[in-house]
């Protein structure tokens, strides 16, 4: 009976409830859009960003790295294999007053020339001139990084090796891990501040935080391993800036979607008060007349979250294949959060309508007939 008098409610006033459902449906929609791009986008944001820096240095305790232990990083006992993105082994020495780097090019340098024998364009070196470690070789190429490398000579890995009598040998590793921005919780855990069940120390653990990424990949190479912090801390800071940007975004929408259902019950309220009145009149509590908004904004967030997901889902593929060439899939728990978006918007419209319902009182709306 009530589920009848709702929808017969809804029928008659189809031109307000539509325009409340597709208020519900945009504003839930705008939400779930905006999660599903910062649960599938984040990891290729943050994959875009390891393009360019590595996050993590390897050394060796005492003495070189091996060349040979590279693929213990991507076996299946490293627990954070597939965080990695690139690595750039790298043999450091000095000859003949030249100080020596055996690594590949990161293509963001300014190189003149062409790769090979590459130097620092603080050396003076250009390209054709010759130079002497050990053995003459023509430079091909001069750099131009902004950094230590300016003033370094870049060889190819081998040739370094065997320049330096030293086969198979690094002095690091860079490593690029996709990884998860600190928390504050985890940076109190990381200072010994406040007290930790073990159950919450094995949680800290198995976040892809930095520092968890960086001693599980020096554990794999028997080696010394540490977070390259400013590429890290820039990084967490590009992310929660996203992070706030969406979530201002979606708070907005919901704002939006809130005061347009406001709009709608409010109005349906007035359109209704001698139906209001003809009901308390004939015995109807209070909460049974709000029951009936109640069941009707219920309805509607229902409908609403099952459009608004429609909605969500196809704009969150598109904007990021679009941005990153891959689209977003769907998700259960995104339509939760959308279900959720929809109840609290139908919710929070129909809050204030329903304080007026209640303050009408019988006799004088229908003395007003």
């Amino acid at each position: 009976m009530v589920v009848r008098i709702l929808v017969e409610s809804i029928r008659r006033r189809a031109k307000s409830r539509l325009a409340a459902l597709l208020s519900i449906a945009l504003g839930a929609g705008a939400a779930s859009g905006l999660v599903m791009l910062l649960l599938g986008v984040g990891d290729r944001v943050a994959e875009e960003l390891r393009r360019n820096d590595a996050n993590i240095e390897i050394v060796a305790g005492s003495g070189d790295l091996d060349e040979r232990a590279l693929p213990g990083l991507r076996l299946d006992t490293n627990r954070w294999r597939n965080q990695l993105r690139f690595l750039i082994p790298e043999l450091r020495f000095e000859k003949a007053g030249y100080a020596v780097s055996g690594r590949e090019l990161d293509p963001r340098w300014t190189l003149e020339g062409r790769p090979g024998v590459v130097a620092g364009v603080s050396l003076g070196l250009p390209p054709g001139a010759t130079l002497d470690l050990g053995r003459p070789l023509i430079v091909t190429g001069v750099v131009s990084t902004g950094g230590e490398e300016d003033h370094r000579v870049i060889l190819p890995l081998k040739l370094a090796q065997e320049l330096a009598g030293r086969p198979g040998k690094l002095s690091r590793i860079l490593v690029s891990a996709v990884v998860t921005p600190d928390t504050d919780e985890f940076k109190r855990f990381q200072k010994g501040a406040g007290k930790f069940s073990d159950a919450e120390r094995e949680r800290m653990m198995c976040v892809p935080f930095a520092v968890n990424v960086a001693k599980d990949y020096g554990d794999a190479l028997e080696a010394e391993a540490r977070v390259i912090r400013e590429v890290a801390e820039n990084e967490g800071a590009l992310l929660a800036k996203i992070r706030g940007v969406v979530g201002i975004l979606a708070i907005a929408a919901i704002v939006a979607a809130c005061l347009s259902v406001l709009a709608a019950m409010t109005a349906s309220v007035g359109d209704r008060r001698k139906e209001i009145g003809l009901l308390k009149a004939l015995g109807a509590t209070n909460g049974t007349v709000a029951g009936l908004f109640i069941g009707e904004a219920v309805l509607l967030a229902v409908a609403g979250s099952l459009v608004g997901y429609g909605i969500g889902l196809a704009s969150a593929k598109a904007m990021s294949a679009e941005l990153f060439g891959a689209p977003v899939p769907g998700s259960a728990v995104v339509y939760i959060v959308t279900l959720a978006a929809a109840l609290g918007i139908a919710a929070l419209g129909t809050a204030w309508p329903l304080r007026r319902v209640a303050a009408l009182q019988p006799q004088q709306v229908l003395h007003e007939v």
